[in-house]
């Protein structure tokens, strides 16, 4: 599943989710943009360089951090409530 329901709260989502479902289905609240349509893409855009796993990126009401990664490519993000 694209979603996974951690015990602590904490979601881990796939990095290919698109923001506008991720924001629909789990109130996420990610601002939409033209320049991404996935929650990669998001951090790619908020990170502004190439991640690695484990950096983290956080908004008012969330922190992302990236919990894998294929080569260049985010596979999953571990999302908490701050």
């Amino acid at each position: 599943t694209p979603v996974q329901m951690l015990k602590d709260g904490a979601m881990l989502v796939d990095a290919s989710l698109a923001v506008r479902d991720l924001n629909e289905d789990y109130s996420v609240d990610i601002p939409e943009s033209n320049e991404y349509e996935t929650l990669g893409g998001f951090l790619l855009s908020s990170l502004q360089r190439l991640p690695s796993v484990g950096d983290s990126y956080s908004t008012d009401k969330r922190r992302f951090t990236i919990a894998s990664m294929k080569g260049r490519r985010i596979l999953k993000v571990r999302i908490d409530s701050p």
